[in-house]
């Protein structure tokens, strides 16, 4: 199975904004021992939040 899909960037990129900036506050936090793991069902942007 192969499989072609891009992650999705600019206007296509919906209401993520918050995750994102939750995201990068908390690993950019030298004292922070918060991690992450992102899972769910196929096409809903886990790669999308990996790639920005």
């Amino acid at each position: 199975m192969h499989f072609t899909l891009q992650p999705v960037k600019d206007d296509g990129f919906v209401d993520r904004e918050e995750l994102l900036e939750e995201m990068i506050s908390e690993l950019m936090d030298i004292k922070s021992t918060t991690g992450y793991a992102l899972y769910g069902k196929r096409r809903i942007g886990k790669r999308s939040i990996l790639y920005l």
